[in-house]
């Protein structure tokens, strides 16, 4: 590859790993709160939601951590697996925020749609990176 990475493609990729973390510390927090009996009821989640929310996260946080690697190394794909990526963390964070109505999912769930609908814009709104991976897939 002997195109340089613009910046805003190398931003992404540090925010691919920021958002692959967030994520790997929602599923340990999950798995936390899934082992506290006590917190639990003062949650009003039983231990399966729990359980499953930590392992949707755990997955999307591997996910992100292997593209954001990929998009690192100026993979062809990586944009597209970003995308892709993205999107199943908008589609995690909206199931989240629609079946279970509590401040903690609502909260994590917008956080997470904004983080992720600017990594999107910035991959697919930008001339800079148009043009970066227009020149590598060439």
């Amino acid at each position: 590859m002997s195109e340089s990475r613009p910046g805003i493609v190398t931003f992404v990729v540090v925010l691919t790993y920021i958002n692959a973390a967030l994520y790997a510390v929602s599923s340990l927090v999950a798995f936390f709160l899934y082992g506290a009996d006590a917190t639990r009821e003062d949650i009003g989640l039983s231990a399966g939601v729990l359980l499953g929310t930590g392992i949707g996260y755990a997955i999307v946080a591997i996910v992100m951590l292997f593209v954001g690697m990929s998009l690192a190394r100026g993979n062809r794909t990586a944009r597209t697996l970003v995308a892709i990526a993205m999107g199943l963390g908008i589609i995690v964070a909206i199931a989240a925020m629609i079946l279970h109505h509590t401040a903690a999912y609502i909260g994590q769930g917008i956080g997470t749609l904004a983080f992720n609908m600017f990594i999107l814009w910035a991959l697919y709104g930008n001339d800079k990176a148009d043009a970066y991976f227009e020149k590598i897939e060439a």
